[in-house]
């Protein structure tokens, strides 16, 4: 297994294995001092473990390649908001959308 060690490799492999799951919507990233930090976005059924857990597995074995660079991570699911509420309501502002699913 091929240990990820940079922050451009880490954002690489990320990509890659959140582009293969169809609830993923959105990844957006931000750059912490000393602390890589990922949103991502789904679109699934309000509350339903699998698609949440699909996302988690594919997190897990990136994880377990990561040495010494350990990012910080959120999953949001966009069927789970408030009425009425939007992506800018709900993400940080200043990130960069490093993978966006094509409509």
């Amino acid at each position: 297994m091929k240990k990820i060690k940079t922050l451009r490799s880490l954002k690489k492999y990320y990509i890659a294995a959140m582009a293969g799951l169809p609830q993923v919507r959105k990844v957006v990233f931000y750059a912490e001092p000393g602390e890589p930090l990922f949103w991502t976005l789904i679109d699934a059924p309000p509350f339903q473990r699998v698609p949440r857990f699909e996302v988690y597995n594919k997190i897990q074995k990136l994880l377990a390649q990561c040495e010494a660079l350990l990012p910080d991570l959120r999953l949001v699911n966009s069927q789970e908001w408030a009425p009425g509420w939007k992506e800018e309501d709900v993400l940080p502002s200043g990130g960069e959308v490093i993978y966006q699913r094509q409509q």
